[in-house]
């Protein structure tokens, strides 16, 4: 049984060395998405101060204090990168508003 199992092994190994291994080439199509300019998303909110990868929602507003935020930081890299805009997530899953909202207390306006 060894015997047996041992050549149909050595089979498949000198197989796989037979073959020629051919890398796929994108096509036109491909190429052209590629080559399409790209954004950066910016994902910004309480989640950057409690280093969490997912944020609750029940975090404090206060927890969000951007003291020493440098956007222009964020647009130098962008453009070193390659990037022709970026878009920002004003609102994630945890429901934090990067902006002042009527419809909820979970926002800057509540933040340090």
């Amino acid at each position: 049984m060894k015997i047996l199992f041992t050549s149909i092994c050595l089979c498949f190994q000198m197989a796989g060395f037979t073959q020629t291994y051919v890398q796929p080439l994108p096509n036109a199509k491909q190429l052209s998405w590629q080559n399409k300019p790209f954004y950066l998303f910016i994902h910004f909110g309480p989640n950057t101060f409690t280093d969490l990868e997912w944020g609750k929602g029940s975090e404090k507003e206060e927890v969000f204090n951007p003291v020493a935020l440098d956007c222009r930081q964020w647009c130098r890299i962008a453009k070193a990168a390659g990037a022709t805009g970026i878009v920002i997530t004003a609102k994630h899953h945890d429901g934090f508003c990067l902006w002042p909202s009527a419809y909820s207390k979970h926002t800057v306006a509540q933040s340090s």
